[in-house]
C-alpha cells in the first residue's frame, strides 16, 4: 500500500499476488513481473512491514515514487519470503518538512526507515538494506552513498493492531481466526491464503 501524508487512505482492491516490475523488469533474484513470490526458509512474516521513505519535496515524479514503493516491496519479498502486497510504504515528500543532520539542513539524500518484525539474521538484514539502496538509487538517479536505509526490528509483543497485541511467529492463524468478522473481511484483501505461512 502506498500512502502519501496528507492524503486519505482507503483499502485497495488488490489483484492476486504478483511481482511488480522493477528496473529492467527483473528483480534481485531473477523474478520478473508476473512471477509469483517465492516462499523462502525465512518466510516468517505475518504482520505488515512498514517503510517510511523521506525524499526532498518535488525532487522526484509520482511515477518514481510509485516505482520506489514497488521496489521496496519486492526487495522485502525476496529477502523475507513475504508477498509484496503485505508491505506498506509511506512516501514523505511534503513541502514544509525540514530535515537536519548535525544541526544543519539536509535534503540531498533519501532516508528510508523500515519497521519489520524481529527474527531476521544479520545477513538477511544486510541483503534487505543493500537491495533497497541499489533499487532506489537506480530508480531515482540518487547516488547510492546518499540513499540511507535503517531497519528497526520490532518484537511481536511490541506491536498492537486490530484491537490486540500482535502474536508471536506461528500464532497468526489462531489470532486471525479470533478476529471479529468485520475485521477479517478488512484484512482479507491482502491475505494470500493462510496468515501463517
Amino acid at each position: 500500500c502506498v500512502l502519501r501524508l496528507g492524503g486519505v487512505w482507503t483499502p485497495p482492491k488488490l489483484p492476486p499476488v504478483r511481482i511488480p516490475p522493477l528496473q529492467g523488469g527483473v528483480g534481485l533474484s531473477g523474478l520478473k513481473a508476473g512471477d509469483s513470490y517465492r516462499k523462502g526458509s525465512s518466510d516468517k512474516e505475518g504482520n505488515m512491514p512498514t517503510y517510511c521513505c523521506y525524499m526532498k519535496p518535488g525532487a522526484f515524479s509520482a511515477e518514481q515514487e510509485r516505482r520506489v514503493a514497488e521496489a521496496i516491496a519486492l526487495v522485502h519479498c525476496e529477502v523475507t519470503g513475504a508477498p509484496p502486497n503485505l508491505v506498506h510504504v509511506i512516501i514523505h515528500a511534503a513541502q514544509g518538512v525540514r530535515r537536519f543532520v548535525g544541526g544543519h539542513p539536509e535534503e540531498e539524500h533519501i532516508w528510508i526507515m523500515g519497521y519489520i518484525r524481529a527474527g531476521r539474521t544479520d545477513e538477511e538484514i544486510g541483503r534487505l538494506m543493500l537491495g533497497i539502496v541499489r533499487e532506489v538509487s537506480a530508480i531515482t538517479g540518487m547516488d547510492e552513498h546518499f540513499v540511507w536505509v535503517y531497519i528497526c526490528n520490532i518484537a511481536s509483543e511490541h506491536m498492537a493492531k486490530y484491537g490486540g497485541v500482535h502474536p508471536a511467529p506461528g500464532g497468526e492463524t489462531a489470532w486471525f481466526e479470533a478476529m471479529p468478522e468485520r475485521v477479517k473481511a478488512y484484512m482479507a484483501y491482502n491475505r494470500p491464503g493462510s496468515v501463517s505461512r
